[in-house]
């Protein structure tokens, strides 16, 4: 494996503070070094600072337990942290994640994504999202891939998928991309950089203008750069977050789902 020796049982899932990378360690510590920063630590403590604050800068999410787990965590990890053979990242494409089951089991709880609300995920990669949620809320999904590899394995996906006749996808640029009228549901997983988050924007307003409806767009794990554009935009209203900071047992304020609406 990646991160972790085969055949290993248990093992801590860690995101760093400072540079937000997510890895696997053998080590189930609250805190222990981040691997990315700690070869450039200033070890220069300063008044209000311990040894511990600059070292110790990644917090434990998750302790993964069974040799099973282990090992599908780590290949998710390894592709999103290394873009494997699934990803054609740059600075303003990032990396395909798919998003945790149990964030996407509590999103479908909300009711806020029904049977007859239509969602598009953009950077859907292999569709997780799309075939999870048009299966337990029933909606209509749209997935738009820009990666052609990837879009190639997410069409297989469809093929074995139980909700197969709900969930479309699409290979296309986000930013070019024309949302059809009837989506009214909108999802992100940090796919793009915030160049092409406005553009992406300049879209769907441009759909809610030709078909006015209420839009609602969920932004799982938001980065500052994210939220301060978005908070900008003036036909978007914050309207709630939902919290999944317990399912990973951290308190990392990134682990939420922030609501915005368009059209009331």
């Amino acid at each position: 494996m990646y991160y972790v020796p085969d055949g290993t049982k248990k093992c801590g899932y860690y995101e760093c503070k400072k540079c937000g990378n997510r890895f696997l360690s053998l080590q189930t510590m609250e805190k222990i070094p981040c691997p990315d920063c700690e070869a450039e630590i200033d070890y220069e403590i300063g008044p209000d600072e311990s040894m511990e604050d600059i070292l110790d800068t990644a917090q434990l999410l998750q302790k993964i337990e069974g040799e099973e787990e282990v090992e599908k965590m780590d290949a998710l990890l390894s592709l999103a942290i290394t873009g494997g053979d699934d990803s054609q990242s740059d600075q303003y494409r990032y990396p395909y994640e798919p998003t945790p089951y149990s964030v996407l089991q509590r999103l479908a709880n909300t009711g806020l994504i029904r049977k007859n609300n239509m969602l598009l995920d953009y950077g859907c990669g292999k569709g997780r999202v799309d075939f999870f949620l048009s299966y337990q809320t029933r909606c209509r999904c749209l997935g738009v891939e820009y990666d052609e590899r990837i879009y190639e394995k997410v069409m297989e996906n469809k093929k074995e998928a139980i909700s197969k006749e709900r969930v479309s996808f699409s290979l296309a640029n986000a930013e070019e991309f024309q949302l059809p009228e009837q989506i009214d549901r909108i999802y992100f997983f940090n796919p793009f950089s915030v160049e092409i988050l406005r553009k992406v924007m300049a879209r769907i307003m441009e759909s809610y203008y030709e078909h006015p409806r209420q839009i609602l767009c969920f932004f799982y794990y938001p980065s500052d750069e994210y939220l301060t554009y978005l908070m900008t935009v003036d036909e978007m209203m914050f309207t709630d977050e939902i919290d999944c900071s317990d399912l990973f047992g951290g308190n990392s304020e990134r682990e939420r789902i922030m609501i915005f609406e368009i059209g009331q």
